[in-house]
């Protein structure tokens, strides 16, 4: 019973989050790469590799808002940290540090979900679509 309520509560969370994080992707107008149909046609995307594209998108994705959230409240913490005039130099740069290290782990999680949907693409999809970054009238949404 109690586990069957942790595991309905837990996919309640994992559902409100990916939702939440579709709304704010509609509203910014922002379509990921591999949801846009001009790009699927252009790489010649399986639905196999969108299903996939996705499945690492979603799986990542928990973990980069929580990341994310920690930023800012840590880059809230520096912000006012400066705006004291903190007295403490430790203090302040324990803040800033471990700003720093979150900004770290946020990078480093974003570039092995990229490593990863990148194996799920041929070489010849991984050209077209760094041709397509570059290519200032095809350029991804950001």
């Amino acid at each position: 019973m109690v586990r069957t309520l942790c595991i309905a509560v837990l996919t309640l969370t994992v559902a409100l989050t990916n939702a939440a994080a579709l709304a704010q992707e509609k509203s910014s107008g922002r379509v990921s790469w591999w949801r846009n149909p001009k790009i699927q046609h252009e790489l010649l995307l399986s639905e196999g590799q969108v299903f996939l594209l996705e499945q690492i998108f979603q799986h990542q994705l928990p973990a980069r808002i929580a990341l994310q959230r920690d930023l800012e409240r840590l880059d809230l913490a520096v912000q006012h940290a400066l705006d004291r005039g903190e007295p403490d130099d430790a203090a302040a740069m324990h803040a800033i540090e471990r700003a720093e290290q979150v900004r770290m782990q946020q990078n480093i999680r974003r570039a092995l979900m990229l490593l990863a949907m990148s194996k799920v693409l041929m070489a010849e999809q991984r050209a077209k679509l760094s041709t397509l970054v570059d290519s200032p009238p095809l350029t991804l949404p950001r």
